[in-house]
């Protein structure tokens, strides 16, 4: 009842497929929030999200409580640094989402999408935010970390592995794993493949013990 997903499939695949491509991946990931808030938080909306961006996830569900980013671009979304002002221990659920791209080796993915600016940052980013989320998150509170894998100058970044090493160190239990396959799955004419192509998403839920 919540999303007609047919009604919206016909009308974009007939309007604009490329179109259609980008609102239906955003539908899919709504979706996943939702299952999530019923399968674990038992609530209808996240408290927090340390990294709202635009919004574009919470167009047809509520809004988290609290909305957070590194570089604010919507009126009601504070600095993450005001983040770390919230009392330790409080938060139920939050959410995190950050880019998976690094500068430079993205191509015009990178132009279009936040990117890193280099490997170290990417990591060390994905580190601080697992950390703010535990020291927020009451005991049994839960973080929805939404990530992915990347290859990159003949490298291949296991971010997914990373994340969920990093938040077992911490104290979290990971509860469940929900993996998000690209609608669109562009093939880069001209290049040697050296890896498989990484074209899935994970939706990690962790809870603090």
């Amino acid at each position: 009842n919540l999303i007609n997903l047919k009604k919206i499939k016909d009308k974009y695949q007939r309007d604009n497929r490329s179109v259609y491509l980008y609102v239906f991946l955003r539908l899919k990931i709504t979706i996943f929030f939702v299952i999530i808030l019923q399968l674990y938080i038992k609530s209808d909306h996240y408290e927090a999200d340390f990294t709202f961006s635009t919004g574009v996830f919470w167009h047809r569900i509520k809004k988290p409580d609290l909305k957070f980013d590194k570089y604010p671009q919507m009126e009601g979304v504070k600095p993450l640094t005001e983040a770390l002002s919230l009392p330790d221990g409080t938060l139920s659920s939050c959410v995190v989402d950050l880019p998976f791209l690094v500068r430079g080796y993205g191509g015009k993915i990178t132009e279009r999408f936040t990117s890193f600016g280099s490997e170290d940052e990417l990591f060390a980013t994905n580190k601080e935010m697992v950390e703010l989320a535990y020291h927020k998150l009451r005991r049994g509170g839960f973080l929805v970390m939404k990530t992915m894998d990347v290859s990159y100058a003949l490298k291949q970044l296991w971010v997914s592995d990373f994340v969920t090493q990093v938040a077992q160190d911490k104290g979290f239990e990971l509860k469940d794993k929900f993996i998000l396959i690209a609608n669109k799955r562009p093939l880069h004419k001209g290049k040697q493949q050296h890896f498989a192509r990484k074209h899935h998403s994970y939706f990690f839920v962790f809870k603090k013990k």
